[in-house]
C-alpha cells in the first residue's frame, strides 16, 4: 500500500478501540484466514507460485508455508501482548518453530486453530488493568503497546489472507 503508515494505523486502532471492541475485529480477520485454508488440498498447500508473485515475496511461499508462519508468529504476538499488558519486557525474537518441517496441512490447520483459541481468550489472561503505556518493540513498526499488538494480529492476518488468495488465483495453481 503506497503511503500506508502501519505504525500510525496500529496506534490509532489501539486508541480508538478498547479490548472488547477490538476483539471481534481481530477474530473476524483470523476466521477469514482459517476459512481461506478450509478448501485447500495437501497438493495445493505445497504448491509454490513463481517467485515475486506477491509484493515482497521473492521466495514464492506456498500456502502451507504461510500457514506455518502464522502459527509461529501468533505465539510471538501472544507473548508480546501478554508481556506488555503486564508491564514486562517482551521476547526479542520469534519462538522456536512449533511444528516439524514435514507437518501436513491437517497438522498445521489444527495448530492454527489451537493458537487461534489462545488469541481468542487472551483478554482472560491479561491483568485486571492491563498496562497502556508499556510497549514492546516491533522491527518495522517500532514500540507498540499491548492493544496495538492485538490490532497488529488483525493486520497481519489480513495480509496473509490476501497472500493465500493470491496464491490460489495464480496461474498454475492446482485444481
Amino acid at each position: 500500500m503506497t503511503g500506508f503508515d502501519g505504525r500510525r494505523y496500529l496506534l490509532g486502532q489501539a486508541e480508538r478501540y478498547d479490548w472488547v471492541d477490538l476483539w471481534p475485529r481481530v477474530m473476524a480477520a483470523r476466521l477469514q484466514l482459517i476459512e481461506a485454508l478450509a478448501d485447500v488440498s495437501e497438493e495445493q498447500a505445497r504448491w509454490k507460485p513463481p517467485a515475486g508473485l506477491m509484493e515482497g515475496d521473492e521466495d514464492g511461499w506456498s500456502i502451507l508455508q504461510v500457514a506455518r508462519h502464522v502459527v509461529g508468529w501468533s505465539d510471538y504476538a501472544i507473548a508480546n501482548i501478554e508481556a506488555a499488558a503486564a508491564g514486562q519486557p517482551g521476547p526479542a525474537s520469534l519462538p522456536p518453530r512449533p511444528l516439524p518441517d514435514g507437518a501436513t496441512l491437517a497438522e498445521v490447520r489444527r495448530a492454527l486453530t489451537e493458537v487461534s483459541m489462545r488469541i481468542a481468550s487472551i483478554t482472560e489472561r491479561l491483568p485486571a488493568t492491563p498496562s497502556e503505556v508499556a510497549s514492546i518493540e516491533h522491527e518495522r513498526f517500532g514500540a507498540l503497546p499491548p492493544r496495538a499488538w492485538f490490532a497488529f494480529v488483525r493486520l497481519h492476518d489480513l495480509d496473509h489472507v490476501g497472500q493465500v488468495n493470491g496464491i490460489k488465483a495464480a496461474e498454475g495453481y492446482p485444481s
